[in-house]
Order: C-alpha cells, then sequence, then structure tokens
C-alpha cells in the first residue's frame, strides 16, 4: 500500500488519474484530498491492509494450499458417502454415463408428477397408450408410479451430487 500521507507526485498523480477515469466532479486537488483524509482515518482506526512480506505471501500461499488440500479431503469423502449411498439405492455407477441417468430419471420423475398433477383424463390417455386395458390395471400402475416418486427424487439427487462431486474432483 502506498502511504498517501507523504508529499509524492506519483501519489498525486495515480489520485488524479483515478478521480479522471472515474469522472468524479469537482478539482482533482480535492480529490487527492480526500484520499490522504481517508488514509489518515484508516492508519489512526488500524483498518489500513498490513502490508505483506515475501515470508507471510509464502505463508499465505502454504495455508491456502493446505486449505485446498482439505477440501478436496472432504469432496473426497463426500463423494464416497455419496457413491456408497447411491448403491444402496441400486444405482450402478460403474460404467453409467451419470448425465444421462440422471436424464433419463428426470424424464421418469416428470411424467409421474404430470400423472400425479394433472387431471384424470391425462392418466387415462396416458395408460390407454401403454395398453393398459382396465381400469383395476391402471389403478395398480398409478398407486406403483406415486408411491415410487420419492425414492426416484432421492435417486436423482444422490445422482446430481455424484456427478458434481466428481466433477469438482475431475473424475470422470
Amino acid at each position: 500500500m502506498v502511504n498517501l500521507l507523504e508529499d509524492d507526485p506519483s501519489v498525486r498523480a495515480a489520485a488524479r488519474a483515478a478521480a479522471k477515469s472515474l469522472g468524479l466532479p469537482g478539482k482533482l486537488s480535492t480529490h487527492e484530498e480526500r484520499l490522504r483524509k481517508l488514509y489518515r482515518k484508516l492508519k489512526r482506526s488500524g483498518e489500513l491492509p498490513k502490508v505483506q512480506t515475501s515470508s507471510d505471501k509464502r505463508e499465505e500461499i502454504k495455508k491456502l494450499y493446505a486449505a485446498r488440500d482439505a477440501k478436496r479431503e472432504e469432496m473426497r469423502r463426500e463423494l464416497a458417502e455419496a457413491e456408497t449411498e447411491a448403491e444402496a439405492l441400486g444405482i450402478k455407477l460403474q460404467g453409467e454415463n451419470l448425465v444421462v441417468l440422471k436424464t433419463f430419471l428426470s424424464d421418469v420423475h416428470y411424467n409421474i408428477s404430470l400423472l400425479k398433477n394433472l387431471p384424470a383424463e391425462h392418466a387415462y390417455s396416458t395408460f390407454m397408450n401403454r395398453g393398459v386395458e382396465t381400469a383395476d390395471e391402471a389403478l395398480a400402475a398409478y398407486d406403483k408410479a406415486i408411491e415410487e416418486l420419492p425414492l426416484l427424487e432421492k435417486k436423482i439427487e444422490v445422482l446430481d451430487k455424484v456427478s458434481r462431486l466428481r466433477f469438482m474432483l475431475g473424475i470422470s
């Protein structure tokens, strides 16, 4: 950080250039003084940014890399938990394209949501198009679809988490 209290021509020039580029009204010298007042106020209150030395920067870089490594380790643990949960839900993750699988499950979810939320005529035409001939078969299929909806939502959620974590970790 530049010491604005020093009578340095580069400080004056920088203040004037900043005021001009921002299109601030008034004389350029008033902007320089305004910056000096702000600097004095921040210095008195101890709010000026601390000037980092080379060793400070080195330590900060080490801390940032350590934080990144810790976050990646946390994501790996979350991924392992999510993959275990997916397998418990009956989702086969090996060799599957997760985007295609998630899209398929989302389409199924959408269709079941339509059955659930649209009028009975829609459900009737859907079941007729699928070759369901009796009301009992249609009602059984309807009940089964509605019953599967929460499990389907959970599967989509888990697949989304697995694919997001794999992407963030660079795993395909």
